[in-house]
């Protein structure tokens, strides 16, 4: 049996008993607690405090790294407004090195990760937590998180910033696509 196999089928063994003996003792947590501590079941929370800080530090790195004009502009911006144009500035940036990263001259390539991003920009919820990315966590953060003066998941400004976000990455992939270089 391949080792990954031998792995989905362990943990799939662990998942059935520890949803069956959570099932059956009255002081344990709920099965679905259970399962997620277990690591069988994705838990939907919200980031950590953690988890947001290590984002913005990673979308202060790249706008520093890919764009230092803008990140000395950045730092100059009111505290309040500062994390919010990081993130935003770190989405750019990354929608526009996706064509550098595809090691890929086939399109489709190029596509699938332009949709990847795409659904995760559709998936951002005030409920769940965000894709594992820095930059989404980030993002959410600015919509939903402490950086986002009480915006509801329904307001028409996070509806805004999502229909914006995927112009982007339409425009993007246009320019990606006419300029790859045939096989």
């Amino acid at each position: 049996m391949l080792p990954v196999l031998r792995y989905g089928s362990a943990l799939l063994s662990r998942c059935s008993t520890v949803m069956a003996a959570a099932a059956h003792a009255a002081e344990a947590a709920p099965a679905p607690a259970a399962a997620a501590a277990a690591g069988c079941v994705r838990a939907y929370s919200t980031p950590s405090k953690q988890d947001v800080r290590t984002a913005y530090e990673h979308c202060a790195q790249m706008v520093k790294t890919h764009d230092s004009d803008n990140f000395i502009w950045v730092v100059q911006l009111p505290k309040e407004l500062r994390l919010r144009v990081l993130a935003l500035r770190a989405f750019n940036l990354e929608t526009l090195l996706i064509g550098e990263h595809v090691k890929s001259k086939e399109p489709l390539v190029t596509q699938i990760r332009f949709q990847w991003w795409r659904d995760a920009i559709t998936s951002l919820s005030e409920k769940a937590a965000p894709p594992g990315h820095p930059i989404l966590t980030a993002l959410w953060d600015t919509q939903y998180g402490s950086s986002s003066n009480g915006s509801s998941s329904g307001s028409s400004s996070s509806r805004m910033a999502k229909y914006q976000m995927k112009r982007l990455l339409d425009a993007r992939e246009a320019d990606v696509l006419q300029h790859q270089t045939p096989l």
